[in-house]
């Protein structure tokens, strides 16, 4: 937090002086992987990095641009194991985290790398939603609302 500057919503200056965009778009899976990348950095056109989360596919994209250099998009899969909605659609996810190491020069992104890191289903604990958020009321010293 000390880092970041957040000029607006889903916008952070960083201490490079880069911008950076993080969208939740609340959208279906494409027919083509990189098409929600292309559209968020489409979107996000001032932005030098922009980040997409919770989407069922894992992408990286990049498209060059004069002004702002090579412009990475990460599309950033889901944490979360097992749903029933993933299940009963028959849905494959990418599940983990990605990481996303970015080079600069005098406010222009020069280099990027991206990397993707799988968590493995077969070991997961799966989370009983129900027992989670008792466990946030609980927390806070609050009741669960009577059904």
């Amino acid at each position: 937090e000390k880092r970041i500057v957040v000029p607006k919503m889903g916008r952070h200056i960083l201490p490079s002086g880069l911008q950076m965009s993080m969208l939740h778009p609340h959208m279906s899976r494409a027919k083509t992987t990189s098409l929600r990348p292309q559209e968020m950095l489409a979107k996000e056109f001032e932005s030098h990095i922009v980040i997409g989360a919770n989407f069922h596919v894992g992408e990286h994209v990049e498209v060059w641009d004069g002004a702002l250099g090579q412009r990475p998009c990460l599309q950033v899969g889901t944490l979360k194991h097992r749903t029933d909605f993933e299940d009963n659609k028959l849905k494959i996810v990418d599940q983990g985290f990605a990481f996303l190491r970015v080079s600069s020069l005098n406010k222009r992104v020069v280099k990027s790398e991206a990397s993707f890191y799988s968590n493995d289903t077969n070991n997961a604990v799966l989370l009983d939603r129900e027992h989670v958020f008792a466990d946030l009321l609980k927390s806070l010293g609050l009741r669960p609302r009577k059904k």
